[in-house]
């Protein structure tokens, strides 16, 4: 398995994914200098309407600027998850880690730019830190429903 090329990807999906805010916030993190490793079902995004999308990225874009601030390090993993009713964004460093009830009441990284955008749009953030392990934030947000392989697609193919 580790000879085995890589499957190909349908262009429109590939296209779907790297105009998603997710993966330009993901870029951007890049550019600051962080490593970014990403792994998963990255089709996933484009079932987040418009404003749950831009939420996500945003809120991960910030995660990463934590990251870079405030673990150590240079490296994060990213992992996308698909489910039935949501999609699932998993932020992961080895740094630092923290406590979340000592942070100071005037940062509002995690409390404003994380979990109350994400809480906006429906969705739940879960953190898992300790101090000198590194930290994991798990974002869910709902997502417009799975189409099963019977009903008929609501993409129209201009082609």
């Amino acid at each position: 398995w580790l000879t085995a090329p890589e499957p190909e990807t349908d262009p429109r999906m590939r296209q779907r994914w790297e105009q998603s805010p997710l993966f330009v916030a993901i870029a951007e993190s890049r550019l600051l200098g962080l490593e970014v490793e990403c792994t998963g079902d990255f089709e996933a995004v484009s079932r987040l309407p418009a404003p749950a999308s831009l939420s996500l990225a945003l809120a991960v874009k910030q995660c990463l600027v934590n990251v870079l601030r405030h673990s150590g390090l240079t490296r994060a993993e990213i992992a996308v998850f698909d489910s039935e009713s949501d999609v699932s964004v998993m932020v992961i460093d080895a740094g630092l880690g923290f406590s979340e009830a000592e942070i100071a009441p005037d940062r509002l990284g995690i409390r404003q730019s994380v979990r109350q955008r994400i809480e906006q749009v429906g969705g739940v953030v879960q953190i898992w830190s300790t101090p000198g392990r590194g930290t994991s934030i798990m974002i869910r947000v709902p997502a417009n429903p799975l189409s099963s392989p019977c009903e008929p697609s609501s993409e129209v193919d201009a082609s």
